[in-house]
């Protein structure tokens, strides 16, 4: 949380809820097309991976407006995440050398793993007095952080004096340089 209006207020706190599912590219498109894709409801894409809520108070110390979260992964979904690796590998290496290719670029995406996080925020803020959901749903693409030794992110948001709010997410790129994904209400 970078900044609300009541955050030297006592009473001002924020609460996390969050669920990390894993699905597949064709799960995810076949959702799109028969209308199950949606990251608002309540009927949630993909496997389970982990899910968690937590609070923060004093909002003034900024220790209390960040946390880290570390997820660890199953032997099941790291198995599935490095079978998708190295199908991407393969897939490349036969690319690059030009060889006659059994499975198509498309058939390919349609293997690859997506993380979906389900998370939303709620800010109360004491000079406001109200409450602020500021949802963070998202899907975010395994190949996205394949080169990386971790699945990084960052989720950054403030609520602006009118009760409005600004979210970002940060992703590595290929490059290892971030990108920025911003939106606002």
């Amino acid at each position: 949380m970078l900044d609300l209006p009541g955050v030297n207020l006592e009473k001002s706190k924020w609460e996390v809820a969050y669920e990390l599912r894993i699905a597949s590219q064709k799960q995810l498109d076949d959702a799109m097309i028969d209308g199950r894709l949606s990251l608002n409801t309540e009927q949630k894409l993909g496997e389970f991976v982990a899910k968690d809520s937590f609070t923060k108070n004093i909002l003034s110390k900024k220790e209390n407006r960040e946390v880290i979260l570390t997820i660890s992964l199953d032997k099941k979904i790291q198995q599935k995440l490095a079978d998708d690796l190295e199908s991407l590998v393969k897939f490349d290496n036969t690319v690059a050398q030009n060889k006659n290719m059994s499975e198509s670029a498309a058939e390919r995406r349609m293997k690859t793993q997506n993380f979906l996080m389900y998370a939303n925020v709620l800010v109360y803020d004491a000079k406001l007095k109200k409450n602020i959901i500021v949802p963070f749903n998202w899907v975010l693409p395994f190949t996205r952080f394949s080169h990386l030794p971790g699945a990084n992110f960052e989720m950054i948001f403030e609520i602006k004096e009118n009760g409005d709010y600004a979210r970002s997410m940060i992703l590595p790129e290929k490059s290892k340089k971030s990108f920025t994904i911003t939106t606002k209400q």
